[in-house]
């Protein structure tokens, strides 16, 4: 026991940790949550745990008190509270843990809600509806059902963009949490309507009548019967053109005061929406606003200007007889107690005089028309006179002749006339359709006397007073006189032609006739106009008259016989002067003439035939332009004209005139110098643009006139005293027209020949060959010159193919171009040579050349590989110093090789392709340089020489070894037995030689590449040799057999590899 006790004193403090899943302690009923309690320690095993809830000391009881957690399963409102949990064990326990609290709560209940404001829905329309929790701050997961059946839709809003009634039913809602089974319940439900079409709004005008008149109020009420929450849109004349719709009740659209302009055609429709859904357009509502109608005032009894006791009736009336119109009348202003569309005044009195209108009224609506026209009205205080008149009104009138008499009240109106002659009591019978005349068909001498009439009107006949009397006499008719009015009878096709038939009566009116070779014509009136005469309307011509309105008639006139030429004139225009062109100052006349018919005028035309001159000629059958100017250049035509109505004559011929200026003439130099010289021939020539005129040349020199004439001036010899200035004029030799002085060219001639000047260049005195050299050879005097070149002689001329002639040149001197050289100057077509130049003498000499030399002899070929070439130069004058160029020849260009010494040594390093060589000489001083060497070729040239001296030494150690043997065989052979058969060759022959093999110096002394049998051109310096055979280290071996020659041609070719490969055996 005190063990024990110990024990527990010295255990350690235990202080358990109480934690939660989920942490945040917030839950909804249902779900779960467990409680982990740890009691952390050296010791801890064995542990058993007490929970508690509320309180420390309200312990709850646990499945298994063994385990370190607490399970609430299902968790409700009531667990909500504070948690602790203690480890205990047999003799001990630790402290109380943390809290932890959780709260328990119902999940929210989500509540469904229509975003987009209706429920009943159309076709096409957007429907939102909105699933909204209190509780925020969780993540939920939205599910969505219609009609019971869930949907695929997520989210907490439910989009349908376009309503179909297959979108129709009850939505509702539900939650869930998106990591805990916590879930709400249903939320609320609504109930979506889709229908099947899109609803019509309907369109009302009020007041309704069809026509309303400006100034009314008028307004349109528009309505949706299905759904609400719309919002109307008005549209005038077309349904694209929207009005603005003031109104505060968006219902109805108000035309407070009705104008013109407000007619058309009027819809509306409704909309609503985020996304805006249109209802389909209205019905048409016609309106038609006019001004209210005025009405029109007339006089239905005929007259406004009356006379006492005549009834007067006015009437009032308007176009549009729909409406019930009330009646108002007023006089001068005042209104009268007469009502009705008519008013009577039954007998007219003075008083009754005055201007009278009417206006209407609406009777049932406050529109009311303008007052009427106005009519005046006159009551005269006595009875209109009458007035009469005869037409025609002549005093005399022909038998025959038709006369009417018109009667007239200039007062007032409808009247009727009664008719009177002679008497006043006695009344004639009138059968004038038109009762204002009095017509007389056929006038006789026995109507003549003294007329009269008055008026009449109205059913009870009021009568004016009688009009004026008229006198009226009828006589015979006169006779006509025929005349030519356009001047004559000869005339031309298209002119006008115009005849005139008189008459001594003037105060009738006549008819007239005309007739041509006894033919009538269907022309009439006092003139017979022919506006374009032709051939047909030559012949005689007549006239007779006829008065207009009656059979009386005159007697034929007298006769004039026209003649129309079957062509039109054609006017003929001649100049004076006739030259082809006058200069300025002259005098020139035009003249122009018709040598057909007469009465002509002239019109004359320049440089178009629409151009009209203006004549001042009293003359006009001329054109004078009394001082020619450059302005009357130009073409000139003329016609003539006659006549009122003018015709013209055909144009003259063209006769063109060119004015100048009289030309300058120009002084030209034709010798091509005016610096000359003694005995050199000037020809100076005196030329005018115009060649057409003949021209007279006068010539002066320093202004004193010269005695030649003639447009050249010739000097076939200059001296000193032709120097000086020369100018030319001319004069036209029929003509005043004189050229002013020409330019002017001063001559001057030189008192001596000029001397020619030659210069070298190079300017050396001695040339070599090769090189090139130019003459130049000038004048300083003057100019033109062409050069002569002349050598060792001056009489010898050279041939100079210089494209510049001032030069000759010597491309590549050679020895027969040492010489002396001269040189002049020539010009002109008779040819003037100047002096000849001073002698300029060349020496051309042979340029030196350079050789090459083999300077290894025969005895060193065996004790060195290199070849010792050696550079001479020939030809030298004098003690020339030299440098030396070497040059390998197959490289291109040649490869100047270094060292400049004479000698130059080839070794298998420097040369390994084995080339030929080249050298030349250089100095500091002319000649500068040598020609090049010809090239020496050093390919196996010492193995060459090293194989031909081994073969050589051979063939003489062979021949003496050959020679001794002969003569040991001589002294030491026996006596031959003459039977025995010759004793064979000593050498085999080339035939015997074919079976054995050949040694490599067979082979190399066959190879066809060494050449032996020709000499090197090489190795003697020069090329070609001096033809004389010599037998040399060079000179092949004879073969003269068959089989010799034979055996050559079997030997392959040696292996070429282009270059030396060693100079050593």
């Amino acid at each position: 026991m005190w063990l024990h006790t110990a024990t527990s004193i010295f255990m350690e403090k235990v202080i358990p940790k109480l934690s939660l899943n989920p942490p945040d302690g917030q839950l909804y009923s249902g779900e779960k949550v467990t409680f982990l309690c740890s009691a952390q320690g050296t010791n801890s095993s064995g542990w058993t745990y007490v929970w508690f809830k509320d309180s420390q000391e309200k312990q709850l009881k646990a499945d298994d008190a063994n385990q370190t957690s607490y399970h609430l399963k299902s968790a409700g409102l009531q667990d909500s509270g504070t948690y602790w949990c203690r480890a205990t064990e047999v003799d001990r326990r630790s402290d109380i843990s943390n809290s932890v609290s959780i709260t328990v709560t119902e999940p929210p209940d989500p509540s469904l809600s229509v975003q987009s404001g209706w429920l009943d829905v159309f076709p096409s329309e957007t429907v939102i509806l909105s699933c909204s929790l209190p509780d925020k701050s969780a993540a939920w997961l939205y599910r969505w059902s219609r009609d019971g059946h869930d949907l695929t839709e997520e989210g907490a809003t439910l989009s349908i963009s376009s309503a179909t009634q297959t979108d129709s039913g009850t939505y509702r809602c539900s939650t869930t949490l998106a990591s805990r089974p916590a879930s709400t319940k249903h939320s609320n439900t609504h109930t979506l309507t889709v229908s099947s079409n899109s609803p019509i709004a309907s369109l009302l005008q009020a007041p309704g009548f069809e026509v309303m008149y400006t100034g009314e109020k008028v307004s349109f009420s528009c309505s949706v019967k299905q759904s609400s929450g719309w919002q109307y849109v008005w549209s005038k004349d077309s349904q694209k053109t929207q009005l603005t719709n003031n109104d505060s009740n968006q219902t109805s659209y108000t035309i407070s005061s009705a104008g013109l302009q407000d007619s058309g055609t009027y819809w509306c429709r409704a909309t609503r929406g985020k996304t805006p859904f249109y209802t389909q357009f209205s019905q048409a509502v016609k309106m038609e606003v006019r001004e209210p109608p005025v009405p029109s005032l007339s006089v239905q009894s005929g007259w406004l200007d009356v006379f006492p006791s005549e009834t007067v009736i006015l009437s009032c009336s308007l176009p549009d007889k729909s409406a019930a119109w009330l009646y108002r009348w007023s006089r001068d202003g005042h209104d009268l107690t007469e009502e009705g569309a008519t008013l009577s005044i039954s007998s007219a009195t003075q008083t009754d005089s005055g201007t009278y209108r009417c206006s209407t009224t609406l009777a049932s609506r406050p529109a009311s028309t303008k007052h009427s026209n106005t009519h005046t009205l006159t009551v005269s205080p006595n009875s209109p006179i009458a007035s009469l008149l005869q037409a025609p009104g002549f005093e005399v009138m022909y038998t025959g002749e038709k006369v009417s008499f018109s009667c007239s009240v200039k007062q007032s109106s409808g009247w009727q006339y009664v008719w009177s002659k002679d008497s006043q009591k006695t009344q004639l019978t009138n059968n004038d359709s038109n009762q204002t005349s009095y017509t007389i068909s056929s006038a006789g001498l026995q109507d003549s006397g003294t007329y009269w009439c008055r008026a009449t009107r109205g059913k009870t006949p009021f009568y004016t007073q009688f009009s004026q009397a008229v006198k009226m006499e009828v006589r015979e008719p006169p006779v006509p006189s025929l005349s030519v009015q356009s001047g004559w009878l000869d005339v031309f096709p298209s002119e006008t032609v115009i005849l005139s038939c008189s008459l001594p009566d003037k105060s009738a009116a006549w008819l007239y006739r005309w007739s041509r070779d006894g033919h009538d014509l269907t022309e009439e009136g006092a003139t017979l106009s022919i506006s374009s005469a032709t051939q047909t309307d030559s012949g005689t011509y007549r006239c007779s008259t006829t008065l207009a309105s009656r059979p009386a008639s005159t007697k034929h006139s007298n006769t004039h016989t026209l003649t129309v030429s079957p062509n039109s004139p054609i006017a003929s225009l001649l100049q004076a002067p006739g030259f082809e062109v006058m200069y300025t100052g002259e005098k020139v006349s035009f003249s122009c003439s018709v040598k057909q018919s007469s009465g002509w005028q002239y019109v004359w035309s320049k440089d178009s035939q629409k151009t009209q001159l203006t004549n001042n000629d009293s003359n006009q059958t001329s054109y004078t332009i009394s001082s020619a100017g450059l302005q009357d250049s130009g073409t000139y035509w003329c016609r003539a004209t006659r006549g009122k109505t003018p015709f013209y004559t055909q144009f003259s011929q063209a006769v063109k005139m060119e004015v100048r200026e009289p030309p300058v003439p120009s002084l030209s130099v034709q010798s091509g110098w005016l610096d000359v010289f003694p005995s050199e021939t000037v020809i100076l020539s005196c030329s005018l643009p115009d060649k057409s005129a003949a021209w007279l040349y006068r010539w002066s020199r320093n202004g004193h006139n010269l005695t030649e004439e003639g447009a050249t001036l010739s000097i076939s010899s200059a001296t000193q005293t032709d120097s000086g200035t020369y100018r030319c004029s001319t004069t036209l030799a029929s003509r005043p027209a004189s050229t002013k002085h020409s330019n002017t060219h001063t001559l001057t001639v030189s008192s001596n020949s000029p001397i020619a000047s030659l210069l070298q260049a190079p300017g050396f005195e001695v040339m070599y060959t090769g090189e090139s050299v130019s003459f130049s050879c000038s004048v300083n005097q003057s100019s033109g010159w062409q050069y002569v070149w002349s050598k060792d002689s001056q009489k010898t001329q050279l041939t100079n193919n210089d494209s510049n002639q001032t030069s000759y040149t010597i491309s590549s001197a050679g020895l027969q171009d040492s010489g002396t050289y001269w040189c002049r100057a020539t010009r002109g077509k008779t040819p003037f040579y100047t002096q000849f130049s001073q002698a300029v003498k060349m020496e051309v000499r042979v340029r030196p050349w350079a050789e090459i030399t083999l300077e290894t002899g025969w005895a060193e070929v065996f004790s060195t590989d290199s070849l010792a070439l050696k550079c001479d130069v020939l030809g030298s004058h004098g003690n020339w110093t030299w440098n030396y160029t070497w040059y390998r020849e197959e490289e291109q260009p040649f490869l100047a090789l270094p060292g400049g010494q004479e000698r130059y040594l080839v070794t298998p390093t420097n040369n390994p392709t084995q080339n030929a060589f080249r050298c030349q000489g250089n100095r500091m001083e002319r000649p500068y340089y040598s020609t090049r060497s010809e090239p020496l070729k050093t390919k196996n040239l010492v193995l060459k020489r090293k194989v031909l001296l081994s073969i050589s030494g051979c063939l003489f150690f062979g021949i003496i070894v050959i020679f001794l043997g002969c003569i040991f065989l001589q002294f030491t052979k026996k006596p031959v037995d003459q039977s025995k058969a010759s004793q064979p060759d000593l050498f085999l022959s080339m035939a015997q030689l074919k079976s054995h093999t050949p040694s490599p110096l067979a082979d190399y002394v066959t190879e066809p590449d060494n050449s032996f049998h020709n000499k090197d051109p090489d190795e003697d310096g020069g090329a070609g040799g001096s033809g004389t055979d010599i037998c040399t280290e060079l000179t092949p071996l004879p073969i003269s057999r068959q089989d010799d020659q034979d055996i050559l041609s079997e030997k392959p070719d040696m292996e070429r590899n282009g270059g030396m490969v060693s100079f050593s055996s």
